[in-house]
């Protein structure tokens, strides 16, 4: 009797406690965290700001017309249009943090600059802890503008001036040196895109109208200047036939301090009306490769162990690595011969396939597609 009395307490105990429970769950619903651009739910807000995480940054998954970069940037971090930039006075780098600009002025030493506020027979302001330099702190705070500047309703010849006084270096100097990784796509497959913070060509990155008119400034206007001839073809690869089109002076060492302009011999690679070119054939791109190290178009095709393909390409080849070519460059005017360049520092890369060719055990050199059904079809017809 007892056992039984206990029994339907703990029954209407439990009953009790479900009711509860379900009121409570019927007063307070659960929210999912959704994306208001793809609509993908999410259970919590982190996993939400993971997914908003990976479209932004320095290597993210490239833009697909639906994720806004400018808006995620804004719901991660509202209070960035709060935050001040700072522009050096000596080398004009942009720098996002008060704290920062004064580390960047102090170890690079880039606080000799003359006070503007300052005159004769006054006495100098004394410097103070926080604001530790001769020029004031307001001469350097970059202007942010708040919405959206409607760039393109200015004139043409307003914007051609905005493009010359961004893309225009005067000379592009690329080093000797060629450094290269490989590319893998990430855990879920994502083939993700490089994005540097400090990027001059943002600016060609804003739309395709204003990308057609920056690039005929930044490839036609600018001289480019190779220490090594063998980083022409990544340069070339890498910017595409109608960029390459537009260059005007292309130039690489000949002697400890001379270079020409060597634009009218690879001019005939650079504009070929036939279907084959540098960006898409092999031997058209051996035979480049051939005039620039300055030998024979059959040691290089013997020789030479891969080509360069574009990640647009129409057909990707099968036997091929995704790398990321990085060059180190200045951009900037020349003083003098090209030795001594004034301007400012940065790394130029280029993500392309390396293709490998094809290696023939029976000659012991390399050869191309063209060649091998070539001999097959002699060894079919007979010699």
């Amino acid at each position: 009797m007892e056992t039984t009395v206990t029994r339907d307490l703990d029954d209407k105990c439990l009953d009790s406690f479900q009711e509860k429970d379900k009121r409570a769950h019927s007063s307070m619903p659960w929210q999912a965290q959704v994306c208001t651009f793809c609509e993908k739910q999410y259970v919590h807000k982190r996993g939400l700001r993971d997914h908003l995480h990976r479209y932004t940054g320095e290597v993210r998954i490239p833009a697909d017309g639906i994720h806004d970069v400018l808006k995620i940037e804004r719901i991660l971090d509202p209070d960035a249009r709060n935050q001040c930039q700072y522009r050096c006075p000596v080398c004009s780098k942009i720098i996002n943090l008060r704290r920062q600009f004064i580390e960047h002025v102090i170890y690079a030493r880039h606080d000799n600059v003359s006070d503007g506020d300052s005159q004769q027979g006054t006495k100098r302001r004394r410097r103070n802890r926080e604001w530790p330099f001769r020029f004031e702190e307001e001469t350097v705070k970059v202007w942010q503008r708040k919405g959206t500047f409607p760039f393109l309703r200015l004139p043409f010849e307003l914007r051609y001036m905005i493009y010359k006084f961004v893309l225009c270096f005067g000379n592009i100097k690329f080093g000797k040196y060629l450094a290269s990784s490989f590319v893998y796509p990430d855990r879920q497959g994502f083939w993700l895109q490089h994005n540097p913070k400090n990027n001059l060509l943002t600016l060609l990155a804003v739309n395709r109208q204003v990308y057609n008119e920056a690039r005929r400034v930044l490839y036609g206007l600018n001289s480019f200047i190779f220490q090594a001839p063998d980083t022409i073809p990544v340069f070339l690869i890498g910017i595409g036939q109608e960029n390459a089109e537009l260059l005007q002076s292309v130039r690489w060492m000949s002697g400890p301090q001379h270079c020409e302009n060597q634009i009218d011999s690879i001019q005939r690679y650079l504009t070929q009306s036939e279907e084959e070119h540098i960006w898409n054939d092999e031997k058209s791109y051996l035979s480049f490769l051939a005039m620039l190290i300055n030998k024979s178009p059959d040691y290089v095709t013997a020789y030479h162990n891969h080509r360069l393909v574009r990640l647009d390409t129409d057909c990707t080849p099968l036997r091929s690595y995704r790398v990321r070519y990085r060059m180190h460059a200045i951009f900037g005017e020349t003083n003098g011969e090209v030795s001594k360049m004034i301007g400012t520092e940065g790394t130029i890369s280029f993500e392309l396939y390396k293709c490998p060719r094809r290696y023939d055990w029976n000659t012991y050199q390399y050869t191309t597609d063209s060649d091998i059904a070539l001999r097959h079809e002699r060894y079919d017809n007979g010699p």
